[in-house]
């Protein structure tokens, strides 16, 4: 298939991943893909070029590719700045991800697509407050968010002695470092999916400019990956499942942290727990309409954000 132009940053295992998928699209798999990853600094750029600009995915028989690459905005011989029509950024640390937004927001215009992959919470204010401005709308670029993360699998075994009823809590890595440009693929994932949801971000963060999603070129391209599985949800989906995610990390992660908890459902045979854990989750609840009070129009939310639930 002929494929749009695509950048890709990041500093992620999963930038490689997902780098390395984008090139197996590729309609003649010898040549360079119409691909370009946009490194750090400097010296990563010469590292990996002294690493033959190949990135290597280990795992069931995947194939190797050369890559264009660049660490500064892509320009003309004029230095006048080229336009990235689809940028996909990777990269879960706040202050980092408005360092790059920053460096390239002058390479995006209103006709760009930006896809961001697992940001941090906090992300779509970030948007709004420090990098287009309520002056800049109208040369803001279609911008999408992705999570992988919500369904990370969990290994059951090594059950605990003597009780049949506990077990092990562990989540499973999906990418680990082999080298800096090469990652193992763990074997679940070998002839399984990684699950991508995907959403537009409405250009103002309010209830009443939730929108509906809506496909794009860059989002027909990860709709093609092979090793993902993306499905387009819409904003306010997307954002509840945050939300959620949010709950569990600071409330009943935090807790079983703090009880020293290691097995599934551990944490439930504490004295006093429930107790504590709805108070807990009702202040954080509390918390998050205060944070985003146009939550409480959408028609789920007494259902989601539920403090009885």
């Amino acid at each position: 298939m002929t494929l749009p132009r695509m950048y890709i940053l990041g500093t992620s295992p999963l930038f490689l991943l997902v780098s390395h998928e984008v090139a197996k699209l590729s309609q003649h798999p010898k040549s360079i893909p119409n691909l370009i990853l946009l490194l750090s600094d400097p010296l990563k750029l010469k590292r990996f070029l002294s690493n033959d600009s190949r990135i290597s995915i280990i795992g069931n028989n995947e194939p190797v590719f050369q890559y264009m690459t660049t660490c500064t905005p892509p320009t003309l011989v004029t230095e006048e700045r080229v336009m990235i029509e689809n940028l996909v950024v990777i990269e879960r640390n706040r202050h980092k991800l408005l360092s790059d937004l920053n460096q390239y927001k002058g390479s995006l215009n209103s006709n760009s697509s930006l896809l961001l992959i697992n940001p941090p919470m906090g992300t779509y204010e970030m948007l709004r407050e420090s990098i287009w401005s309520e002056t800049e709308r109208d040369i803001m670029p279609k911008i999408f968010v992705g999570l992988t993360d919500n369904n990370t699998p969990i290994v059951k075994s090594s059950r605990v002695p003597n009780d049949q009823n506990l077990i092990l809590n562990r989540p499973v890595d999906l990418l680990k470092y082999n080298r800096e440009f090469s990652v193992n693929l763990n074997p679940l994932y070998w002839n399984t999916k990684i699950p991508l949801l995907v959403a537009p971000i409405p250009l103002r963060f309010e209830s009443t400019s939730f929108s509906q999603s809506k496909s794009n070129d860059l989002i027909s391209v990860m709709d093609k990956l092979g090793k993902f599985n993306t499905t387009l949800i819409q904003f306010t989906d997307f954002h509840f499942l945050r939300l959620e995610r949010s709950i569990i990390d600071s409330c009943i992660e935090s807790l079983a942290a703090l009880y020293d908890c290691k097995y599934i459902h551990e944490l439930l045979l504490v004295d006093g727990v429930n107790l504590l854990l709805k108070k807990l989750v009702k202040e954080q609840i509390n918390i998050i309409l205060k944070s985003y009070p146009n939550l409480i129009e959408s028609p789920n939310c007494n259902i989601i954000l539920s403090k009885d639930r």
